[in-house]
């Protein structure tokens, strides 16, 4: 659930892409990560935060 929690943030943010370009490119990541822990534990939470954050920085953030 994790994963899917990680797979749909970036779906989302690479929706709205057009509409925040580089801004806040973490948002949707965080959303998820605080969803997941309220619901699955911290444990998968953590890792959300750990396949959010690089893919935000790399997909999301200009050179």
């Amino acid at each position: 659930m994790a994963l899917v929690a990680a797979l749909a943030a970036f779906g989302a943010r690479e929706l709205m892409h057009p509409v925040l370009e580089a801004h806040m490119p973490a948002l949707f990541f965080t959303i998820a990560a605080v969803l997941v822990g309220f619901f699955m534990g911290i444990g998968p939470a953590i890792l959300v935060v750990a396949i959010g954050v690089p893919v935000a920085d790399y997909f999301f953030v200009p050179p």
